[in-house]
């Protein structure tokens, strides 16, 4: 039957449950089995029995919801059934087996793919679902509903759909700020989800919840703007949307960018390189504003010029960051390695300190932490008094002012001990 309350027993003759051609068939002249899917028998003895000529109707009481994956077996109990001439019914038989009717409506296997921002949530079924018990119609956001509970945000309601196969990507609206400890709970309404055989999606599932993510910091948009390397980077602001950035693409590269004050977007405007051809090396840059349209960098490695070595450059730069202009260079130190780890500190309007390693070429020539200062002056740079601060070699210099004349640099020695060094620049 439809409803898995009874199945039908076709005999391929007349039979009787005893010899001599006598007797009707009871209900517990036979026995049922059920292997497999979900649902199980509550007695191997059917319910019932009724005959129609050779086919005998069994009443089956099944527990459970059967999934259709369910295999039922009917067996005559051994000395229970004989035809005419009082051969007995073998307990092995072909064609004794059918499936139950799934009655389990659809199943939500998962809810993956939660959007970094809170923003989808994927939900995934076990098979084609429809918003009618006909085989048709397409899941809307209100054949969904959503339950929160715990953290901060408040709320949250189901806002878009799409599909891929069995995937549904359901739109977040949070009331609040999430701030990770969050249990999203996604449900069927009610009569509203259906499988191919009309049986409704029930509002209790599992696999039904995900975690909201933190969503205290979130991520607005990224941008990428290059799509083959990006090291050594140093950003920083221009005005109130505009933005320079240094950075190394095999060469040295700068570039302006447009970032609205929300950071719903991300423009390139324009790009310089500052060492050379499209791979030669630089390393590790600091660059610094110097007035509103005036910028300093300190690098090591090559320029079109000079060629390897130590280099301090002040660049113009639009407002707008449309033009890029190098309009100064100085080569402080003719030799170069790639671990120089190059920061700048400001000392007054037209003076800047900087913290580097390096071999100090073309003056002591000597590898050591070195301390140099320089005057800048538009496009004139030049180096006024220079101190080796450490004989052997240092990593990670970080170079702060402490007050007018006070200056502190945190570094990594040889053995990679950390340092702290305080100077004084008059």
């Amino acid at each position: 039957a439809a409803d898995n309350s009874t199945i039908a027993v076709t005999m391929n003759e007349a039979v009787y449950n005893a010899t001599g051609g006598s007797g009707a068939l009871q209900a517990n002249d036979f026995a049922l089995a059920l292997s497999g899917g979900s649902a199980t028998l509550a007695s191997a003895t059917p319910t019932s029995i009724s005959a129609s000529g050779n086919v005998y109707t069994l009443g089956m009481n099944i527990s459970g919801t059967p999934s259709g994956f369910e295999q039922i077996t009917v067996t005559p109990v051994d000395n229970s059934i004989y035809d005419a001439t009082d051969n007995e019914a073998s307990t092995s038989q072909l064609l004794n087996q059918a499936y139950l009717h799934d009655k389990l409506g659809p199943l939500i296997t998962s809810t993956g793919s939660l959007a970094i921002n809170n923003s989808t949530i994927a939900v995934t079924f076990e098979e084609p679902v429809y918003n009618t018990n006909g085989t048709s119609g397409a899941l809307e956001t209100s054949d969904f509903a959503f339950a929160l509970s715990g953290g901060t945000a408040t709320a949250a309601a189901v806002s878009s759909i799409a599909v891929s196969g069995y995937t549904y990507t359901l739109g977040i609206t949070l009331t609040g700020t999430a701030n990770g400890s969050e249990t999203l709970t996604v449900t069927p309404v009610a009569n509203s989800i259906y499988d191919a055989n009309g049986n409704a999606a029930s509002t209790t599932q599992s696999n039904n919840t995900a975690t909201l993510l933190d969503g205290r910091i979130a991520i607005i948009t990224s941008f990428e703007h290059d799509n083959s390397y990006g090291d050594e980077n140093s950003i920083i602001q221009i005005d109130s949307d505009t933005y320079l950035l240094a950075y190394k693409h095999g060469n040295g590269l700068l570039k302006t960018f447009t970032i609205p004050a929300d950071g719903s977007d991300v423009t390139q405007v324009s790009y310089q390189t500052y060492s050379g051809n499209s791979w030669s090396y630089m390393y590790q840059n600091d660059l610094l504003q110097i007035d509103s349209d005036t910028y300093i960098m300190a690098y090591s490695g090559t320029d079109a010029t000079t060629s390897y070595g130590q280099h301090i450059k002040t660049f113009k730069v639009k407002t707008d960051g449309s033009s890029i202009v190098q309009i100064g260079h100085l080569e402080h130190d003719t030799n170069y390695g790639s671990n120089d780890y190059s920061d700048l500190v400001r000392v007054d309007h037209d003076t800047y300190a900087l913290a580097y390693y390096g071999y100090d070429g073309g003056g002591d020539n000597a590898w050591g932490c070195w301390i140099k200062t320089f005057t800048v002056n538009g496009g004139s740079i030049t180096q006024v008094a220079k101190l080796r601060n450490y004989t052997s070699t240092t990593s990670y210099h970080s170079f702060i002012k402490v007050d007018a004349d006070t200056y502190a640099l945190a570094w990594s020695d040889a053995n990679s001990d950390g340092m702290i060094s305080t100077f004084t620049i008059p």
